[in-house]
């Protein structure tokens, strides 16, 4: 043990000493844990700048021995390095989290998403419930753009978004969706009480003008002038606030409208409590969406191992805390042989999944109800670990984004970075001159 773990060891051993001030609380991807938080924030401060420091001395020696050699580093070695150099960063990330608790930035910041998410729930029942539907200005949408129910979500978000932009009350167009004879009302809550029609003489294609009582908004592939306010657009008046709040501004703002949109029948809230207590789904706990059929021709295979690596380097992580976690995941697939996989391979896992998973088939509320049951879970989880190039992937990390103060990093995609179809052009600020090699 490196002097460093022994200064971990005994300053948690110190936390567990005196039992009436130990507070279940929640780290960020981490599930609850008992700690009790407590010191100085100077001397924490501290502690992070000495650690970043000696991790760098860590992986810069153990690089200059690899190049020394006069042969490769074994399997066994590198992965005891790369062992090593988690749990520094997982210390790292833990007094930088203890930083946040003592200066009373953690507190801070969980009044603040409350107060942001709150101000912008009420925005969107307001504007979807006007006082006066026949005079209300309106956006129309269609659902049925004929891909993927995320695809199709996504397709509503945009306009939604719209709506929001150019202050009109969404109408959803939904009748005949492709997964459910009925409409949008079969599975979720409707998105307005008071104005939920329109009048066909009254619609104009997008974007109409200030006096046009309806415009119809157009698929994302059809040529169209942008609105300005598409994603990954935020309001400017919330911008500082959110910006300072939370590291993906973007995903908090489109998991705003999930959050709005997602608002289940009653009996879809019944059958998911049923499920959570049939499952014992508790925490810490790993989501994992496994995409196969019709994602083959559009994205590249990944074998069950590949999201399984990661999820075994996050229980990892979680070990430096508590030594005796139990490995756990949330499994999500639309192949049903990746469960039965799972239990060959993984039997020191608990592996909860939804034993009515199967391939999705159009127009079955049932298998509606399946997938969204998969997503409920997937988003409720401490970390996901995904392909972004999947819609569901990304509407599970937006929704996310809705249930916490900040739960942007709590995720590994095997593929892409997070973003969004047809997204504006997403421009970077340099901090410092860097001149490339």
């Amino acid at each position: 043990m490196t002097h460093d773990d022994k200064r971990f060891s005994t300053r948690m051993g110190i936390q567990k000493a005196d039992s009436r001030d130990v507070a279940s609380i929640k780290l960020p991807c981490a599930g609850s844990h008992d700690f009790n938080v407590f010191g100085d924030s100077d001397v924490t401060r501290r502690l992070v700048e000495t650690n970043l420091r000696d991790a760098w001395f860590f992986f810069s020696d153990h690089m200059k021995d690899l190049q020394s050699r006069n042969w490769k580093m074994n399997q066994f070695d590198f992965q005891a390095v790369m062992k090593k150099g988690a749990e520094r960063i997982k210390v790292l990330q833990f007094d930088l989290w203890v930083l946040g608790q003592l200066d009373g930035e953690a507190s801070r910041k969980e009044q603040e998403a409350k107060e942001l998410s709150d101000l912008m729930q009420n925005r969107l029942h307001r504007l979807q419930n006007p006082e006066n539907c026949a005079t209300a200005k309106k956006l129309l949408c269609n659902l049925n753009r004929n891909c993927g129910f995320g695809c199709e979500i996504h397709h509503v978000i945009y306009c939604f978004m719209a709506a929001y932009g150019t202050h009109r009350t969404l109408i959803l167009k939904s009748d005949g969706w492709r997964y459910t004879s009925e409409d949008w009302r079969a599975v979720f809550l409707p998105l307005s009480n008071t104005c939920t029609t329109v009048s066909d003489k009254d619609v104009v294609k997008w974007p109409g003008n200030n006096n046009t009582q309806t415009v119809e908004f157009p698929m994302p592939e059809e040529p169209q002038p942008k609105p300005q306010h598409m994603p990954l657009a935020i309001p400017r008046d919330i911008s500082e606030r959110l910006i300072h709040l939370h590291g993906n501004p973007g995903a908090w703002w489109l998991g705003q409208f999930l959050k709005y949109m997602f608002r289940l029948q009653p009996y879809m809230q019944k059958l998911i409590k049923e499920s959570e207590k049939s499952f014992h789904y508790r925490h810490p706990i790993v989501g994992v969406h496994v995409k196969r059929t019709d994602k083959i021709n559009e994205a590249q295979y990944y074998q069950l191992e590949e999201y399984m690596e990661q999820v075994e380097e996050y229980f990892a992580g979680l070990q430096v805390f508590n030594p005796k976690v139990t490995r756990r995941i949330y499994l999500a697939s639309d192949e049903p042989r990746v469960f039965e996989e799972a239990k060959k391979k993984y039997p020191h896992y608990e592996i909860l999944y939804n034993k009515k998973s199967q391939v999705v088939i159009m127009d079955k509320l049932n298998s509606l109800r399946d997938l969204i049951m998969d997503i409920y879970f997937l988003s409720r989880a401490d970390y996901i670990v995904v392909t972004f190039s999947s819609d569901i992937g990304r509407l599970v990390y937006e929704i996310m984004q809705s249930l916490s103060v900040d739960s942007s990093n709590c995720f590994y995609s095997l593929d892409t970075t997070y973003y969004f179809d047809f997204q504006r052009p997403n421009f970077v600020k340099t901090r410092f001159f860097h001149q490339p090699d």
